[in-house]
């Protein structure tokens, strides 16, 4: 029997006199509910731009663009990436609408803001000027990223390829609803103050983060020695430079750095046994259909570890340099791009593997505990920041450096207290921070439902 829903016609013909309402459920699952006189083009509301770039200016003085995010933010060229480039450039100014050809679909498009006066870009990324007498930049900036929108552009590109266009005139000819402009008004301010009210949310997390982590440090008794109190420069007999570190020397040759402990410290290499990871061969398709968890860098986004994304077999432990690492291992990234901001730590609840840009500590000495262990070097994150080698390809940080750091050792007693509270700071943060994700996931779907006008928009 053919149930109604597949019995529904994929398309159908109907009066436009007849519609009185633009409700496409019908065409690509999109469900526009505003009234019929409120859809325009695209290409009514904006005026195609064309100005070219002096082929003659040095290329080191066009400020070339780079790339939009799926998120909306211009990138530049830096400024020898635009020394070579070659091919025709076109002045987009602040205020003009520019997207990406090949990646409009997921969200790559933007309102060149304020802070770039002009912008030289290629025939990749159409310009326009928006008819601010028509809409708002701002409200035509929230429409065509909102997912019903993507939905759209997604489903007039052509064909499954990732590098498929959008020309400016399918682009241009796509109806849209541009409601009157009290009704911008109103959606565009409803969305401003959201923004105010989930980036307070995310300080209130932030702030207690950091309160969290200086908790932490306290109860170690740290000293307080101020950071800047820290010797940018000294000198050293030249056969005493053993390693090309600053941050190495310093605590070989005067302590600890900017903390003083009143608790001894030993080396972490002293304390755990250090294991890095590897690739199994990808090509081998049995090597990656297994139950054991493979943990790379994008698995570290969380403090404990229970699964990854990706997992192998144990023919793929015994037969390559991936090891199995024994449950409650510290896990550090020590290569991987993410170190230009940040060191992610986490502790594996279960017996998992390890890429070649993680390296293990599996704790050897029973005066530590390898919670305390992670904890603690999760709160000097910051510091370990300093060990962090910049390279042409990605950033590291030195083995040698990173087993020699010096880690407190409180009695065990002391440290458990020491993780007990340390757990209970986590978890009201994680709770904000909770909360803060739910507020933004629940102001994108109001916004979006104005946008579509299933939701009454308060214009008062």
């Amino acid at each position: 029997m053919t149930t109604a829903a597949t019995a529904r016609p994929r398309a159908f013909a109907v009066w436009f006199k007849d519609l009185d309402r633009w409700d496409t459920t019908y065409f690509r699952g999109i469900s526009w509910a505003w009234p019929k006189e409120y859809f325009v083009t695209i290409g009514s509301v904006l005026e195609a731009k064309s100005i070219a770039v002096d082929s003659k200016l040095p290329n080191a003085d066009k400020p070339i663009i780079d790339k939009i995010t799926f998120g909306g933010a211009i990138f530049l060229t830096d400024t020898d990436a635009r020394t070579f480039y070659k091919g025709r450039l076109f002045w987009a100014n602040a205020g003009d609408f520019i997207y990406s050809k090949i990646r409009v679909k997921q969200g790559s498009c933007a309102i060149v803001p304020s802070t770039i006066p002009a912008i030289a870009v290629s025939t990749e990324y159409p310009v326009y000027r928006i008819a601010s007498n028509k809409v708002l930049p701002e409200y035509f900036s929230l429409l065509v990223r909102c997912q019903p929108f993507l939905k759209i552009l997604d489903g007039i590109s052509h064909g499954g390829s990732t590098k498929t266009r959008i020309h400016p005139s399918q682009f241009e000819s796509i109806l849209i609803p541009i409601p009157p402009l009290s009704i911008q008004h109103a959606i565009v301010g409803r969305w401003q103050q959201a923004q105010t009210e989930i980036a307070a949310a995310h300080t209130h997390s932030d702030t207690q983060e950091r309160q969290r982590k200086l908790i932490f440090l306290a109860a170690l008794g740290n000293a307080g020695i101020a950071p800047t109190d820290k010797q940018r420069c000294f000198a050293l007999p030249w056969s005493k430079v053993d390693r090309w570190s600053i941050e190495y020397l310093q605590r070989a040759c005067f302590g600890e750095g900017s903390f003083k402990w009143r608790f001894p410290c030993e080396p972490l290499s002293a304390l755990c046994k250090g294991q890095s990871g590897g690739t199994p061969l990808t090509s081998n398709a049995r090597l990656w259909d297994g139950a054991i968890p493979w943990v790379s860098p994008k698995d570290m986004k969380v403090f404990r570890i229970s699964d990854s994304q990706d997992h192998i077999s144990e023919e793929a432990v015994e037969c390559s340099s991936a090891p199995m690492i024994p449950a409650k291992s510290v896990l550090i990234v020590v290569r991987s791009g993410i170190l230009q901001r940040l060191v992610p730590i986490a502790i594996n609840e279960v017996s998992v593997s390890i890429n070649q840009d993680i390296r293990a500590f599996t704790v050897t000495d029973e005066r530590l505990l390898p919670d305390f262990l992670a904890h603690f070097l999760e709160a000097r994150s910051d510091d370990l920041l300093s060990l962090v080698k910049w390279s042409t390809t990605v950033q590291s940080i030195n083995r040698e450096e990173l087993e020699a750091y010096p880690i407190p050792l409180p009695p065990v007693n002391v440290q458990q207290r020491i993780v007990e509270e340390a757990e209970k700071m986590r978890a009201e943060v994680t709770g904000k921070r909770d909360t803060a994700k739910l507020l933004s996931e629940s102001i994108k779907s109001e916004i979006e439902a104005m946008i579509l006008g299933t939701k009454t928009v308060d214009t008062q």
